[in-house]
């Protein structure tokens, strides 16, 4: 698949900028972004439901806007919301969707077979849709997303509402697909993110911001070294602020955000420092001159969570420019 200078406007409203990207087979491509970035608009773009404004989208060849019947015949798509027919056997529904996409009748019957064993729901075949969990039903919509072996799947949020231990297997099943299949992924859960990808697309305010492998973006944002800190105050009960206030007073301390435990005079900090910083320099002195106990004191390693966190803060104070 690949997208080329896509633009979509909405009246006066520009919600897509020149956005550029390419996947190949083998590879997971991951769409993140604040509320409001464009990834929704941009899935149903690479999906054939929206019209670009300008630029195209093609796929394995064929240009989406021009060829969309070719185009979607190599494409497979799981939207936020699984389709089906409630009244539907799980079967039934796989063969209706085979038909709908052009399977030839005599292989019909054995593709769904194969997708009902390779997404793990055989079991689940001739039950009504309308009585599935939802993590089966989840499972069903990748079935009908690849029985005519697409060479693209788009999948939108595809694990979101599932229990961990669905999701986890989900997870796996995506992973497996991945070998035969090149994948655009849309999700706002950050593990999904960090265990899928192969590669992370930024999105704010219709543009792709920042491209780069997760391990790539986490080393963009290590300029400041991180810390996990829990101490116990004694005498008056301190506030977030009088904690802030006292650690900002320590060099090669930058930031830090202070949270009370249960205990009012136990507070679990995140420090930020300057590279290289010794807690032994400054911040263990400060704390006997107090009187506090250090409870826990190590160096994080920063997790996509927070890199989304410092992404979308610096994008917010640029102005996105």
């Amino acid at each position: 698949m690949v997208a080329e200078r896509v633009c979509k406007s909405f009246g006066s409203l520009e919600v897509l900028k020149d956005v550029n990207f390419k996947v190949e087979k083998g590879e997971v491509v991951t769409l993140l972004g604040p509320n409001g970035a464009g990834k929704s608009t941009l899935m149903r773009i690479l999906t054939g439901i929206l019209l670009p404004t300008a630029g195209a989208v093609w796929i394995e060849g064929h240009r989406m806007d021009r060829e969309p019947l070719l185009a979607k015949r190599h494409l497979g798509y799981l939207p936020e919301q699984t389709p089906f027919y409630a009244e539907l056997t799980v079967r039934e529904y796989l063969r209706f969707v085979a038909a709908a996409k052009g399977l030839n009748p005599a292989v019909q019957k054995e593709k769904v077979q194969e997708v009902l064993r390779r997404c793990d729901i055989e079991e689940f075949s001739n039950r009504r849709m309308g009585i599935l969990s939802k993590g089966t039903l989840r499972r069903v919509g990748i079935a009908q997303a690849i029985v005519n072996d697409p060479s693209v799947l788009v999948l939108d949020e595809p694990t979101s509402g599932l229990d961990p231990a669905q999701a986890s297997s989900f997870r796996g099943l995506i992973l497996e697909l991945k070998k035969q299949t090149a994948i655009v992924l849309s999700t706002h859960l950050m593990i999904d993110a960090s265990e899928l990808s192969d590669r992370i697309l930024f999105m704010h305010k219709g543009q792709i911001l920042l491209e780069d492998t997760v391990e790539g973006l986490k080393k963009r944002f290590t300029e400041r070294d991180l810390y996990q800190v829990r101490l116990r105050t004694r005498g008056d009960v301190e506030t977030e602020d009088s904690i802030r206030k006292v650690l900002d007073e320590i060099e090669g301390i930058l930031e830090v955000k202070a949270s009370p435990c249960s205990d009012p005079h136990t507070w679990t900090l995140t420090v930020f420092t300057q590279p290289g910083w010794n807690p032994t320099g400054g911040l263990l002195p400060l704390l006997t001159s107090r009187h506090w106990d250090l409870l826990e004191l190590h160096q994080k390693t920063m997790d996509l969570e927070e890199v989304f966190g410092e992404i979308t803060l610096a994008a917010q104070t640029r102005g996105g420019q």
